[in-house]
């Protein structure tokens, strides 16, 4: 709890899936591959990103962690546009299948702070 949600405004970001992958070639523990991470993902997300139209099955819509769209992003249009003049590629880099460029920033809605006192209060163990 040192703050920092404060400062970066709770911004959600997946690896590449290509670092999953070589998390379970460098482990040797098959868990860590993409294939098997997304479906957690897919379960805590209720997708609202800026991508959403084009999200694919690589997102959850039913889990309690919101991921939604900042809605004060100044230059960030522009920007993007200058980017994909260069040839760099613009998406949805948290969906497995975009393996580089810029994307617009998502971030979450739940409040951290208020499962903890839910788990206290309840005397839930939570993992």
């Amino acid at each position: 709890m040192g703050g920092s949600s404060s400062v970066n405004g709770l911004v959600y970001n997946r690896c590449n899936s290509k670092d999953y992958d070589s998390w379970a070639n460098f482990t040797g523990d098959p868990i860590w591959r993409f294939d098997s991470v997304v479906d957690a993902f897919r379960a805590i997300e209720s997708y609202h990103g800026f991508y959403e139209d084009t999200a694919g099955p690589n997102h959850g819509t039913t889990g309690e962690l919101y991921i939604g769209k900042l809605e004060y992003t100044p230059g960030v249009d522009i920007f993007l546009g200058a980017v994909e003049e260069q040839g760099i590629p613009v998406g949805d880099l948290n969906s497995g299948t975009f393996p580089y460029g810029f994307g617009k920033v998502r971030h979450c809605k739940v409040s951290l702070i208020m499962y903890i006192m839910m788990d206290i209060n309840t005397n839930k163990e939570q993992c």
